[in-house]
Protein backbone atom coordinates (compact mmCIF):
# COMPACT_ATOMS: atom_id res chain seq x y z
CA UNK A 1 0.00 0.00 0.00
CA UNK A 2 1.04 3.59 -0.49
CA UNK A 3 1.33 4.03 3.27
CA UNK A 4 4.49 1.92 3.14
CA UNK A 5 5.98 4.71 1.04
CA UNK A 6 4.89 7.38 3.46
CA UNK A 7 6.02 5.70 6.67
CA UNK A 8 9.53 4.24 6.78
CA UNK A 9 9.48 0.50 6.05
CA UNK A 10 8.92 -0.37 9.66
CA UNK A 11 9.74 -3.50 11.54
CA UNK A 12 7.19 -3.67 14.32
CA UNK A 13 8.79 -2.86 17.65
CA UNK A 14 5.80 -2.17 19.86
CA UNK A 15 6.79 -1.67 23.47
CA UNK A 16 5.74 0.46 26.39
CA UNK A 17 7.40 3.74 27.27
CA UNK A 18 8.05 5.15 30.69
CA UNK A 19 7.40 8.81 31.27
CA UNK A 20 10.91 10.23 31.16
CA UNK A 21 9.79 13.85 31.38
CA UNK A 22 12.19 16.28 32.99
CA UNK A 23 12.13 20.00 33.54
CA UNK A 24 14.21 21.36 30.65
CA UNK A 25 16.94 23.74 31.71
CA UNK A 26 20.04 25.10 30.04
CA UNK A 27 22.25 22.88 32.13
CA UNK A 28 20.29 19.67 31.75
CA UNK A 29 18.67 18.88 28.44
CA UNK A 30 17.59 15.41 27.43
CA UNK A 31 14.87 13.74 25.37
CA UNK A 32 11.45 14.36 26.94
CA UNK A 33 8.61 11.91 26.38
CA UNK A 34 5.45 13.60 25.03
CA UNK A 35 3.07 10.64 24.73
CA UNK A 36 1.01 9.17 21.84
CA UNK A 37 2.22 5.62 22.50
CA UNK A 38 0.35 3.07 20.40
CA UNK A 39 -0.39 5.49 17.56
CA UNK A 40 1.50 5.34 14.27
CA UNK A 41 2.62 8.93 13.86
CA UNK A 42 3.37 9.49 10.18
CA UNK A 43 4.24 13.18 10.37
CA UNK A 44 5.04 15.95 12.87
CA UNK A 45 4.40 19.59 11.98
CA UNK A 46 5.07 22.70 14.08
CA UNK A 47 3.44 26.13 14.09
CA UNK A 48 4.03 29.27 16.19
CA UNK A 49 2.03 27.85 19.11
CA UNK A 50 1.48 24.10 18.59
CA UNK A 51 3.02 20.80 17.61
CA UNK A 52 0.76 18.68 15.36
CA UNK A 53 0.83 14.91 14.95
CA UNK A 54 -0.75 13.12 11.99
CA UNK A 55 -1.50 9.60 13.18
CA UNK A 56 -3.16 7.96 10.18
CA UNK A 57 -6.40 6.27 11.18
CA UNK A 58 -6.09 7.68 14.71
CA UNK A 59 -6.61 11.18 13.34
CA UNK A 60 -5.02 14.53 14.05
CA UNK A 61 -3.63 15.73 17.41
CA UNK A 62 -1.92 18.85 18.71
CA UNK A 63 -0.13 19.97 21.86
CA UNK A 64 1.03 23.44 22.94
CA UNK A 65 4.68 23.93 22.02
CA UNK A 66 5.38 25.24 25.51
CA UNK A 67 3.89 22.12 27.14
CA UNK A 68 5.83 19.00 28.10
CA UNK A 69 3.01 17.24 29.96
CA UNK A 70 2.01 14.89 27.12
CA UNK A 71 -1.60 16.12 27.07
CA UNK A 72 -2.42 16.10 23.36
CA UNK A 73 -5.68 17.55 22.06
CA UNK A 74 -7.55 15.36 19.56
CA UNK A 75 -8.86 17.60 16.77
CA UNK A 76 -10.62 15.14 14.51
CA UNK A 77 -10.47 12.89 11.44
CA UNK A 78 -9.89 9.49 13.00
CA UNK A 79 -10.83 6.39 11.02
CA UNK A 80 -14.28 6.03 12.52
CA UNK A 81 -15.13 9.72 12.78
CA UNK A 82 -18.23 11.09 11.08
CA UNK A 83 -17.69 14.07 8.84
CA UNK A 84 -20.10 16.79 9.99
CA UNK A 85 -22.06 14.11 11.83
CA UNK A 86 -23.19 12.32 8.65
CA UNK A 87 -22.21 8.71 7.98
CA UNK A 88 -21.94 8.54 4.18
CA UNK A 89 -19.64 6.97 1.61
CA UNK A 90 -17.70 10.23 1.73
CA UNK A 91 -16.78 9.70 5.35
CA UNK A 92 -13.17 8.91 6.27
CA UNK A 93 -13.72 5.26 7.11
CA UNK A 94 -11.49 2.19 6.96
CA UNK A 95 -10.77 0.19 4.78
CA UNK A 96 -11.02 2.86 2.08
CA UNK A 97 -8.33 5.05 3.65
CA UNK A 98 -5.06 5.07 5.55
CA UNK A 99 -6.16 8.25 7.30
CA UNK A 100 -4.44 11.60 7.91
CA UNK A 101 -1.04 11.93 6.21
CA UNK A 102 -0.26 15.64 6.50
CA UNK A 103 -1.55 18.99 7.74
CA UNK A 104 -0.91 22.68 7.05
CA UNK A 105 -1.76 25.42 9.51
CA UNK A 106 -2.64 29.05 8.94
CA UNK A 107 0.23 30.91 10.69
CA UNK A 108 -2.12 33.79 11.50
CA UNK A 109 -5.03 31.66 12.75
CA UNK A 110 -4.13 28.26 14.15
CA UNK A 111 -7.74 27.14 14.21
CA UNK A 112 -7.74 27.11 10.39
CA UNK A 113 -6.14 23.95 9.00
CA UNK A 114 -6.08 21.72 5.92
CA UNK A 115 -5.52 17.97 6.24
CA UNK A 116 -4.43 15.48 3.57
CA UNK A 117 -6.20 12.11 3.55
CA UNK A 118 -4.82 9.00 1.84
CA UNK A 119 -7.77 7.16 0.24
CA UNK A 120 -8.02 4.22 -2.15
CA UNK A 121 -11.51 4.49 -3.58
CA UNK A 122 -13.01 7.12 -5.90
CA UNK A 123 -15.45 9.82 -4.76
CA UNK A 124 -13.95 10.08 -1.26
CA UNK A 125 -12.47 13.52 -0.47
CA UNK A 126 -8.71 13.67 -0.14
CA UNK A 127 -8.50 17.08 1.56
CA UNK A 128 -10.51 18.43 4.48
CA UNK A 129 -10.55 21.84 6.14
CA UNK A 130 -11.53 23.25 9.52
CA UNK A 131 -11.90 26.88 10.56
CA UNK A 132 -12.72 26.22 14.22
CA UNK A 133 -9.81 24.15 15.49
CA UNK A 134 -11.22 20.78 14.44
CA UNK A 135 -14.71 20.92 15.96
CA UNK A 136 -16.10 20.50 12.42
CA UNK A 137 -14.45 19.62 9.11
CA UNK A 138 -15.65 20.05 5.54
CA UNK A 139 -14.48 18.91 2.11
CA UNK A 140 -11.87 21.18 0.55
CA UNK A 141 -10.75 19.36 -2.60
CA UNK A 142 -12.72 21.07 -5.39
CA UNK A 143 -10.73 20.51 -8.59
CA UNK A 144 -8.32 18.13 -6.87
CA UNK A 145 -7.86 14.57 -8.15
CA UNK A 146 -8.34 12.92 -11.52
CA UNK A 147 -10.99 10.84 -13.24
CA UNK A 148 -10.05 7.19 -12.82
CA UNK A 149 -9.51 5.39 -16.15
CA UNK A 150 -11.41 2.17 -16.68
CA UNK A 151 -8.11 0.27 -16.83
CA UNK A 152 -6.82 1.53 -13.45
CA UNK A 153 -5.45 -1.49 -11.49
CA UNK A 154 -7.69 -2.67 -8.69
CA UNK A 155 -10.52 -0.30 -9.60
CA UNK A 156 -12.05 -2.03 -12.61
CA UNK A 157 -15.59 -1.92 -11.25
CA UNK A 158 -15.29 1.57 -9.78
CA UNK A 159 -15.76 4.92 -11.45
CA UNK A 160 -15.29 8.54 -10.44
CA UNK A 161 -12.51 10.83 -9.28
CA UNK A 162 -9.60 9.63 -7.14
CA UNK A 163 -8.72 12.46 -4.75
CA UNK A 164 -6.08 10.78 -2.60
CA UNK A 165 -3.63 13.28 -1.05
CA UNK A 166 -0.21 12.24 0.22
CA UNK A 167 1.46 15.51 1.23
CA UNK A 168 0.64 19.21 1.72
CA UNK A 169 2.97 22.22 1.68
CA UNK A 170 2.45 25.92 2.29
CA UNK A 171 5.32 28.35 1.61
CA UNK A 172 6.57 30.27 4.61
CA UNK A 173 4.24 32.72 6.37
CA UNK A 174 1.19 32.24 4.18
CA UNK A 175 -1.93 30.14 3.92
CA UNK A 176 -3.56 31.28 0.70
CA UNK A 177 -1.06 29.40 -1.53
CA UNK A 178 -0.84 25.69 -0.71
CA UNK A 179 0.54 22.77 -2.71
CA UNK A 180 -0.80 19.21 -2.57
CA UNK A 181 0.65 15.99 -3.93
CA UNK A 182 -1.34 13.04 -5.28
CA UNK A 183 -0.46 9.59 -4.00
CA UNK A 184 -1.22 7.64 -7.19
CA UNK A 185 -1.01 10.01 -10.15
CA UNK A 186 2.18 12.00 -9.56
CA UNK A 187 0.37 15.31 -9.94
CA UNK A 188 1.18 18.51 -8.05
CA UNK A 189 -1.85 20.72 -7.38
CA UNK A 190 -1.98 24.30 -6.11
CA UNK A 191 -4.61 26.41 -4.44
CA UNK A 192 -4.37 30.20 -4.24
CA UNK A 193 -7.47 30.62 -2.06
CA UNK A 194 -6.71 28.48 1.00
CA UNK A 195 -8.26 25.29 -0.38
CA UNK A 196 -11.49 26.55 -1.95
CA UNK A 197 -10.37 25.39 -5.41
CA UNK A 198 -7.36 23.52 -6.79
CA UNK A 199 -5.59 23.39 -10.15
CA UNK A 200 -2.96 21.06 -11.56
CA UNK A 201 0.44 22.74 -12.00
CA UNK A 202 2.75 19.78 -12.65
CA UNK A 203 2.40 16.07 -13.32
CA UNK A 204 3.41 13.05 -15.31
CA UNK A 205 1.04 11.20 -17.65
CA UNK A 206 -1.63 9.29 -15.77
CA UNK A 207 -0.37 5.91 -16.97
CA UNK A 208 2.91 6.34 -15.11
CA UNK A 209 1.49 5.32 -11.69
CA UNK A 210 3.65 7.87 -9.91
CA UNK A 211 3.42 9.67 -6.57
CA UNK A 212 4.30 13.00 -4.97
CA UNK A 213 6.16 12.43 -1.70
CA UNK A 214 7.83 15.72 -0.67
CA UNK A 215 8.00 19.52 -1.00
CA UNK A 216 10.41 22.22 0.14
CA UNK A 217 11.16 25.93 -0.32
CA UNK A 218 14.47 27.72 -0.84
CA UNK A 219 15.29 29.61 2.40
CA UNK A 220 16.34 32.76 0.51
CA UNK A 221 14.57 32.68 -2.86
CA UNK A 222 10.96 32.37 -1.67
CA UNK A 223 9.59 31.81 -5.20
CA UNK A 224 11.74 28.69 -5.60
CA UNK A 225 9.73 25.58 -4.72
CA UNK A 226 10.91 21.96 -4.92
CA UNK A 227 8.92 18.74 -5.25
CA UNK A 228 9.94 15.09 -5.42
CA UNK A 229 8.52 11.60 -5.61
CA UNK A 230 8.49 8.49 -7.76
CA UNK A 231 7.24 7.67 -11.23
CA UNK A 232 7.49 5.21 -14.10
CA UNK A 233 7.41 6.09 -17.78
CA UNK A 234 8.68 5.18 -21.24
CA UNK A 235 12.27 6.18 -20.33
CA UNK A 236 12.41 3.68 -17.46
CA UNK A 237 13.21 0.00 -17.86
CA UNK A 238 11.45 -0.85 -14.60
CA UNK A 239 8.74 0.84 -12.58
CA UNK A 240 9.07 3.79 -10.22
CA UNK A 241 12.33 5.63 -10.91
CA UNK A 242 12.87 8.86 -8.98
CA UNK A 243 11.91 12.40 -9.98
CA UNK A 244 12.86 15.76 -8.47
CA UNK A 245 11.71 19.12 -9.87
CA UNK A 246 12.12 22.83 -9.19
CA UNK A 247 9.94 25.88 -9.83
CA UNK A 248 11.41 29.40 -9.71
CA UNK A 249 8.09 31.24 -10.21
CA UNK A 250 6.13 30.11 -7.18
CA UNK A 251 5.02 26.76 -8.57
CA UNK A 252 3.64 27.75 -11.99
CA UNK A 253 6.37 26.24 -14.20
CA UNK A 254 8.62 23.31 -13.29
CA UNK A 255 12.05 22.01 -14.39
CA UNK A 256 13.20 18.42 -13.89
CA UNK A 257 16.53 18.45 -11.99
CA UNK A 258 16.94 14.76 -11.33
CA UNK A 259 16.21 12.64 -14.44
CA UNK A 260 15.45 9.02 -13.62
CA UNK A 261 18.60 7.03 -14.49
CA UNK A 262 18.45 3.26 -14.17
CA UNK A 263 20.03 3.06 -10.71
CA UNK A 264 17.17 5.12 -9.27
CA UNK A 265 14.53 2.59 -10.36
CA UNK A 266 12.31 1.57 -7.49
CA UNK A 267 13.37 4.66 -5.53
CA UNK A 268 11.73 7.95 -4.55
CA UNK A 269 12.49 11.38 -3.08
CA UNK A 270 10.80 11.34 0.34
CA UNK A 271 12.69 14.19 2.03
CA UNK A 272 14.01 17.51 0.64
CA UNK A 273 16.26 19.79 2.69
CA UNK A 274 17.51 23.11 1.25
CA UNK A 275 20.19 25.08 3.13
CA UNK A 276 21.76 28.51 2.72
CA UNK A 277 25.32 29.60 3.63
CA UNK A 278 26.32 27.20 2.23
CA UNK A 279 23.62 26.71 -0.38
CA UNK A 280 22.99 22.99 -0.83
CA UNK A 281 20.22 20.54 -1.69
CA UNK A 282 19.85 17.26 0.22
CA UNK A 283 17.52 14.47 -0.91
CA UNK A 284 16.42 11.63 1.35
CA UNK A 285 15.78 8.51 -0.71
CA UNK A 286 15.39 4.77 -0.31
CA UNK A 287 18.72 3.41 0.89
CA UNK A 288 20.85 6.53 0.45
CA UNK A 289 21.19 10.30 0.89
CA UNK A 290 22.08 12.56 -2.06
CA UNK A 291 23.56 16.06 -2.01
CA UNK A 292 24.16 18.83 -4.54
CA UNK A 293 26.04 22.15 -4.21
CA UNK A 294 25.57 23.36 -7.78
CA UNK A 295 21.79 23.87 -7.94
CA UNK A 296 21.11 20.25 -8.82
CA UNK A 297 23.44 19.95 -11.82
CA UNK A 298 25.52 17.21 -10.20
CA UNK A 299 24.88 14.93 -7.24
CA UNK A 300 26.99 13.17 -4.62
CA UNK A 301 25.97 10.06 -2.70
CA UNK A 302 26.53 11.18 0.90
CA UNK A 303 25.30 8.25 2.98
CA UNK A 304 24.24 4.66 2.43
CA UNK A 305 21.75 3.23 4.90
CA UNK A 306 22.24 0.05 6.86
CA UNK A 307 18.94 -1.21 5.48
CA UNK A 308 18.81 -0.77 1.67
CA UNK A 309 15.01 -0.47 1.58
CA UNK A 310 14.66 2.09 4.39
CA UNK A 311 13.91 5.71 3.55
CA UNK A 312 16.18 8.62 4.52
CA UNK A 313 14.83 11.74 6.19
CA UNK A 314 17.18 14.73 6.53
CA UNK A 315 16.69 17.94 8.57
CA UNK A 316 18.88 20.99 9.18
CA UNK A 317 19.65 22.96 12.32
CA UNK A 318 17.60 26.19 12.04
CA UNK A 319 20.52 28.19 13.44
CA UNK A 320 23.41 26.51 11.59
CA UNK A 321 23.18 25.26 7.98
CA UNK A 322 26.32 23.15 8.50
CA UNK A 323 24.56 21.02 11.11
CA UNK A 324 22.46 18.18 9.63
CA UNK A 325 20.64 15.17 11.01
CA UNK A 326 19.54 12.14 8.99
CA UNK A 327 17.62 8.99 9.89
CA UNK A 328 17.22 5.70 8.07
CA UNK A 329 15.96 2.67 9.97
CA UNK A 330 17.66 1.66 12.17
CA UNK A 331 20.39 4.35 12.17
CA UNK A 332 20.65 8.01 13.21
CA UNK A 333 23.37 10.24 11.70
CA UNK A 334 24.71 13.71 12.46
CA UNK A 335 27.01 16.04 10.50
CA UNK A 336 28.44 19.34 11.72
CA UNK A 337 30.56 20.16 8.67
CA UNK A 338 28.16 20.52 5.73
CA UNK A 339 27.83 16.74 5.19
CA UNK A 340 31.57 16.22 4.70
CA UNK A 341 31.64 13.72 7.57
CA UNK A 342 29.02 12.06 9.73
CA UNK A 343 28.71 10.56 13.19
CA UNK A 344 26.39 7.75 14.16
CA UNK A 345 24.21 8.93 17.03
CA UNK A 346 23.02 6.76 19.91
CA UNK A 347 19.25 6.22 20.03
CA UNK A 348 17.68 6.03 23.51
CA UNK A 349 16.51 2.54 24.50
CA UNK A 350 12.96 3.79 25.10
CA UNK A 351 12.67 4.66 21.39
CA UNK A 352 12.16 1.02 20.46
CA UNK A 353 15.24 0.64 18.30
CA UNK A 354 14.89 3.43 15.74
CA UNK A 355 13.52 6.89 14.94
CA UNK A 356 10.61 7.07 12.52
CA UNK A 357 10.37 10.84 11.95
CA UNK A 358 12.37 13.98 12.74
CA UNK A 359 11.20 17.59 12.78
CA UNK A 360 13.42 20.53 13.79
CA UNK A 361 11.33 23.55 14.78
CA UNK A 362 12.71 26.79 13.34
CA UNK A 363 11.38 29.06 16.07
CA UNK A 364 12.23 27.23 19.28
CA UNK A 365 15.10 25.05 18.12
CA UNK A 366 13.27 22.04 19.57
CA UNK A 367 13.93 18.71 17.86
CA UNK A 368 10.91 16.35 17.70
CA UNK A 369 11.30 12.63 17.09
CA UNK A 370 8.79 9.84 16.51
CA UNK A 371 10.09 6.83 18.41
CA UNK A 372 10.00 3.42 16.75
CA UNK A 373 6.83 2.18 15.12
CA UNK A 374 4.43 3.41 17.79
CA UNK A 375 6.54 4.26 20.83
CA UNK A 376 5.38 7.83 21.09
CA UNK A 377 6.78 11.31 20.43
CA UNK A 378 9.86 12.82 22.10
CA UNK A 379 11.33 16.31 22.12
CA UNK A 380 14.89 17.51 22.65
CA UNK A 381 14.47 21.14 23.80
CA UNK A 382 16.67 23.75 22.13
CA UNK A 383 18.69 21.08 20.37
CA UNK A 384 20.59 23.77 18.45
CA UNK A 385 22.35 24.78 21.67
CA UNK A 386 23.62 21.38 22.77
CA UNK A 387 25.81 18.63 21.40
CA UNK A 388 24.05 15.41 20.53
CA UNK A 389 26.12 12.53 21.91
CA UNK A 390 27.66 10.41 19.16
CA UNK A 391 29.15 6.94 19.02
CA UNK A 392 31.59 6.76 16.12
CA UNK A 393 32.68 8.97 13.24
CA UNK A 394 32.25 7.67 9.70
CA UNK A 395 33.46 9.38 6.51
CA UNK A 396 31.07 10.69 3.91
CA UNK A 397 30.89 8.43 0.88
CA UNK A 398 32.59 10.09 -2.11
Amino acid sequence: MKLLKTILIFSIFISGCEDNSINPSKGNRSWIFLGLVGKQVVKIKTSPSYVYACTGLNGLYRIAKSSYDGQWEYIGLNGTALINGIDTTKGVNSPNTEGVMDVVINPNNENELLAAILVYKPNIPGIYKTTNGGRTWFEADSGYGFEMPWWWPGHVVDSGKISSAMVLFNPANQFDVIFAGHSEAGIVYRTTNSGLTWEQVFGFALNTFSSVESFSQDPVQSNTIFAGGSTSGPMANTVEPTWFSMSTDGGVNWTLLLPPPAFFNGNMVVSICITNSPHAIYLGMRGFLLGSRDEGKTWIELLIGENPVSLFTVVVDPSDARHLLAISVPTFFESKDQANSWTMVKIPETFGGFIGRLTWDKESGNLYAVAGDSNGVYVLPEASLIQIKDLTTIPTKK
